[in-house]
């Protein structure tokens, strides 16, 4: 289905309903079209030096890569950097070490990988996503995205944009 993976259709004698289970290919082409667009307002804002709030997530630490793989190595299961940066490749790994119940291992891919993204006035890129520039503009899912939000509203309306200094005050508080 386009619009989602599974579905069932239960009908009661008080209610009827018609239940979507997972996102299929509509709900995949919206999530890309929604990372587009805020790629696209990260940049704009970035290129004209508008302050706002970008949603940073880094690298890992090059040095702290190797040593896991070696240590993966070292427990007999073979493992090249290319496996690092590919999705099924990586996600086969993991499994392995999961299989093994290899949890030392496991976790710190994990902390490597996917360590908690965070908010800041400099826009250092999103790694995860693979983006340059990255913004949250949906207000009701968080504060940050409010604000930038409100920044983008600002712009729009030729008003003046929020500061720097209000910026930086809520910069320290999320």
């Amino acid at each position: 289905s386009i619009a989602c993976k599974a579905a069932r259709a239960s009908v009661y004698p008080q209610a009827r309903f018609i239940e979507a289970r997972g996102e299929g290919a509509a709900a995949r082409m919206v999530e890309q079209a929604m990372i587009a667009a805020k790629e696209r307002i990260a940049r704009f804002f970035s290129e004209h030096d508008v302050p706002a709030l970008y949603k940073v997530h880094t690298e890992p630490v090059p040095a702290l890569v190797q040593t896991v793989l070696e240590d993966i190595v070292r427990l007999g299961i073979p493992v090249e950097p290319a496996d690092l940066n590919d999705s099924v490749r990586f996600a086969a790994l993991m499994s392995v070490l999961y299989e093994r119940n290899l949890s030392s291992p496991f976790y710190r891919l994990l902390d490597l990988f996917q360590p908690r993204s965070y908010y800041g006035l400099e826009n250092s890129g999103h790694s995860a996503l693979g983006l340059g520039a990255y913004i949250e503009i949906k207000g009701l899912r968080n504060y940050a995205g409010l604000v930038n939000q409100r920044q983008a509203a600002h712009i729009l309306s030729g008003e003046p944009a929020i500061d720097l200094e209000e910026l930086q005050s809520v910069e320290r508080q999320i």
